[in-house]
């Protein structure tokens, strides 16, 4: 709530301040606030990618089409896209998984989470995602192992 507060008084402060409006979408998620929706923010954020850097626009497109379009297609080409530059990035990883499980698309998914808890793109997310992924598909013991990883580091 602090950091989406904080970036409200950003986006307030400077409208076209595009990676602050990438960032409130994403913190919208977790801590919403009245008279703000992860969909507006998120399609500012994209009105100003030309603002970002490579790497901020790739999560701003991908995001944008998860939040506003619901285009899947479209999603999964921004991540893929920006993996092939920047193949350890967090979000990236941890998004196009997402969307790769919604399709069923199980092992992709897995491998990317697994990406994502093993080198330079380690995150929380991607630990929690991982689990559940594995839990998805029955793979139980091996969400126990992830999450055994996860409480250690």
């Amino acid at each position: 709530a602090q950091a989406r507060d904080l970036l409200i008084e950003a986006v307030e402060l400077d409208p076209t301040f595009a990676m602050a409006w990438r960032k409130l979408s994403v913190t919208l998620q977790s801590a919403p606030r009245a008279g703000w929706t992860q969909a507006e923010t998120a399609r500012r954020a994209w009105e100003l990618r030309d603002r970002l850097t490579e790497l901020e626009r790739g999560n701003a497109v991908g995001w944008y089409h998860k939040q506003v379009t619901g285009d899947q297609l479209a999603e999964i080409e921004a991540y893929e896209r920006l993996l092939v530059s920047y193949p350890d990035d967090p979000p990236a990883l941890n998004n196009l998984a997402i969307v790769y499980g919604s399709r069923g698309r199980h092992e992709e998914a897995i491998a990317l989470l697994e990406r994502a808890v093993s080198g330079v793109g380690e995150s929380a997310p991607a630990y929690v995602n991982l689990i559940a992924a594995y839990a998805t598909i029955d793979r139980v013991e091996e969400g126990w192992r992830v999450f055994e990883q996860m409480e250690e580091r």
